[in-house]
């Protein structure tokens, strides 16, 4: 899996897409959620791989089962834009109550457990991030999440930039 990362971001070896699937898949058939999430996420954007949207939702599915709450996030969201499954709204609804209610059994906020899982998710939910953070800052009082939004407002994350 970490070689896979470094394949992935060019770190300490030339950046190689390909070698990274590769090493994510090696690591998802040895058991590791993680392998299967970033394998879904080579698969979901075409990267190292042929873009198979199927192939995703199913590699989702695997790291969710092996308890990645940032992997039953993709995997919601493929249920509810019907991308690699067939469309189901209920289905993702109760993929997103069960990442709030593990959440609510972890330290700190639901809402800043899912910011951070959307951050990590597919570009396309800045917005939505950055009011899950700003819910879980100003209506649970998260210190953590208080850091993110300024981040968000630094760089413009979902936000208009603003370095006051």
């Amino acid at each position: 899996y970490n070689l896979g990362v470094c394949f992935y971001r060019g770190e300490g070896v030339v950046k190689d897409l390909k070698r990274a699937a590769e090493c994510y898949q090696k690591a998802a058939e040895g058991g590791h959620p993680k392998g299967w999430y970033n394998l879904g996420v080579c698969f979901y954007r075409g990267e190292g791989v042929v873009k198979d949207l199927k192939q995703a939702a199913a590699c989702f599915q695997k790291a969710a089962e092996g308890g990645s709450l940032v992997s039953k996030h993709s995997l919601a969201f493929c249920f509810q834009l019907g991308e690699g499954v067939p469309q189901d709204p209920n289905r993702a609804e109760a993929l997103f109550q069960e990442i709030k209610n593990a959440s609510s059994l972890e330290n700190g906020s639901p809402y800043l457990h899912l910011a951070h899982c959307l951050e990590k998710q597919m570009d396309f939910q800045k917005e939505y991030t950055f009011k899950m953070y700003k819910k879980a800052a100003y209506e649970h009082g998260d210190p953590v999440a208080h850091s993110h939004l300024g981040h968000c407002y630094l760089h413009g994350f979902g936000v208009q930039q603003d370095w006051k």
